[in-house]
């Protein structure tokens, strides 16, 4: 990926397995810094995006009903995830405000115009009532606006529950995401753009993380090992 490209841009990686560490004298110097357990939380808050990024199924051609329910969670839990992680960036600011990595890439998405429009009208209300909680009100608002010619409710295969998708509440959940119920043509078209727009951010806010982290562990003297 792009992020794993900018890790060989900063310390010449080579395509060999390798991992960066510090010693204890180093860690023991760092391990009570307010900066060092920030990193950590956006470690943190990149694997958990890498994650919905490789859950996603990028094949159009596979309809299944496991694509289809991985395809719209891994975008609606990536926008939930990506929402906590603009959060974290603001709390950093206090910290990291004087850094010039930290206020060139993650720093900058606070004020990008896009970004803000997606955090406030379409990843928090997603993150607050449909992802991270469960808000059977505001299900029931899109509700009372949806177009519904057939509710296609669940569907599964056998007689296993384990592989049964629920793709009409996921809808609606995609509906909340965008503010609001819609049928049309330009719905399609809008929501489209939008969720391009909100991969396009995580991908910048992957990039911008792997930036600074990077250029904090050099700083604290951390190491690159090859691995056999």
């Amino acid at each position: 990926m792009a992020a794993m490209h900018v890790c060989a841009t900063i310390l010449t990686m080579d395509a060999s397995d390798w991992r960066i560490e510090c010693d204890s004298v180093v860690f023991e110097r760092i391990r009570s810094e307010r900066s060092f357990q920030q990193i950590l939380a956006l470690t943190r808050a990149v694997n958990s995006l890498q994650f919905v990024f490789d859950a996603f199924v990028s094949d159009a051609l596979d309809v299944s009903l496991t694509a289809r329910r991985s395809r719209i969670n891994s975008f609606l839990f990536g926008s939930a995830i990506l929402y906590e992680g603009l959060l974290l960036v603001e709390r950093m600011n206090k910290e990291f405000r004087n850094h010039d990595v930290f206020m060139q890439g993650l720093h900058a998405l606070l004020k990008d115009p896009i970004a803000r429009t997606l955090r406030d009208s379409h990843m928090g209300p997603a993150r607050n009532f449909a992802v991270f909680h469960y808000d059977s009100e505001e299900l029931g608002r899109i509700l009372k606006d949806a177009s519904v010619h057939e509710c296609e409710f669940m569907e599964g295969r056998g007689t296993s529950t384990l592989g049964c998708y629920f793709p009409f509440t996921d809808t609606l959940a995609t509906e909340l995401w965008a503010g609001r119920a819609g049928s049309e043509e330009e719905f399609y078209k809008n929501l489209g753009k939008q969720m391009g727009d909100t991969r396009d951010l995580a991908k910048r806010f992957i990039e911008s993380s792997h930036r600074l982290i990077l250029r904090c562990v050099r700083d604290w003297k951390f190491t690159k090992k090859k691995l056999a």
